[in-house]
């Protein structure tokens, strides 16, 4: 008996240095970009880790046993995940990359159970690394990416098999899914006018890169400009700081989530298993927030010569919640932080394939 595919689902990713997002027609997800190897955790736990958690393997890393997904902060061992930071080729080459990639399909359909499906997916990629978005194959990085995803992808999860067959596949500039998002309603009616006639300047404040694109309305090209430090690095001078204060070594994942998860009014704390242990990390958060704010600004100075011709200056990406926006706007009144900054790169390029019909 022929096995029956299930209906095509329309896939965006979005798999930063610091956070993996996907979009389906159903779900959204936001995660850390890492996985780890059930053998670091299997041997410390009266019951097993992979007996309460999705487990994931496929061939392109031997099909070794990882945790991957939403579930990766409440199995902890951090110190121990495995990470994709990088930049250009050298990244999109790498196994572990691939590995996510495919993972993250995974996580895509694993809604619509096991078996054979088919999925059209849009993917985002710095500026630099996707030259003309209308050629699938215009650029090394753009090639590695499409060879690898198009056609079947394999994997198992918990036990269970998945067969993905990757129809086609849309690689667009990262910071159309900003700009996509902003203009487009989910009916995709336009909803802000400026963003479609208009000059706008768009910061992708990432995990490893800081990633600017000066363009007019949804056109294609334009000024870039990119640094290869990001939210990644804060955390680093973050962890040094805490380190050298205090002679606390903690890992760099939990400091983000107490960055994430505090306020200025209310405090920045360690709090670890113990619950009477309480650090107050707020003045080196704070300082840090400062220092992060204060190299932005001096980057726009820099590369946004004539603000006054633009409409806004859109803030996203994961710093778009560790800045200090309002300092930003002392200097550039045209500066909008943008509402769940982590997902609108995704979310746009969700709408961008439905504008192409994909999915369908």
């Amino acid at each position: 008996m022929t096995k029956k595919t299930k209906e095509k689902t329309l896939v965006a990713l979005d798999l930063g240095n610091n956070q993996i997002k996907i979009k389906t027609d159903k779900e959204e997800f936001l995660f850390p970009t890492a996985m780890l190897a059930v053998e670091d955790t299997s041997n410390e736990s009266l019951i097993p880790t992979e007996e309460r958690h999705a487990v994931f393997k496929t061939a392109i890393n031997d099909n070794k046993n990882y945790y991957f997904g939403s579930e990766l902060k409440e199995i902890g061992y951090e110190e121990r995940w495995i990470r994709s930071i990088g930049y250009g080729l050298r990244r999109y080459n790498n196994e572990t990359f691939k590995a996510m990639l495919t993972y993250a399909l995974g996580v895509s359909v694993a809604s619509n159970g096991p078996g054979m499906h088919s999925v059209d997916v849009v993917i985002g990629l710095p500026t630099s690394d996707v030259g003309d978005p209308r050629l699938l194959d215009d650029t090394e990085a753009k090639k590695c990416i499409s060879d690898y995803l198009l056609g079947a992808q394999a994997l198992t999860i918990s036990g269970e098999k998945y067969s993905i067959n990757v129809e086609a596949i849309k690689i667009v500039p990262q910071y159309f899914g900003t700009l996509v998002n902003l203009a487009y309603d989910e009916a995709l009616e336009i909803k802000d006018e400026r963003i479609i006639s208009s000059g706008n300047c768009i910061i992708d404040l990432g995990g490893g890169t800081v990633l600017g694109d000066i363009v007019n309305g949804l056109t294609l090209g334009g000024k870039k400009f990119e640094d290869d430090w990001g939210v990644a690095d804060i955390i680093d001078e973050l962890r040094t700081k805490v380190n050298n204060n205090y002679q606390k070594t903690i890992d760099a994942n939990v400091l983000m989530s107490i960055l994430k998860e505090g306020s200025d009014e209310l405090g920045y704390h360690y709090v670890p298993g113990n619950s009477n242990y309480r650090l107050d990390l707020t003045s080196e958060v704070v300082e840090i927030r400062n220092q992060y704010t204060s190299r932005i600004l001096a980057k726009m100075r820099t590369e946004i010569r004539h603000p006054e011709k633009l409409s806004a200056i859109l803030i996203t990406g994961g710093g778009a919640n560790i800045i200090y926006g309002d300092n930003l706007k002392k200097e550039f009144p045209e500066v909008e932080i943008v509402q769940e900054s982590e997902l609108a790169n995704v979310r746009g390029f969700y709408t961008f394939g439905k504008i192409f019909g994909l999915g369908e």
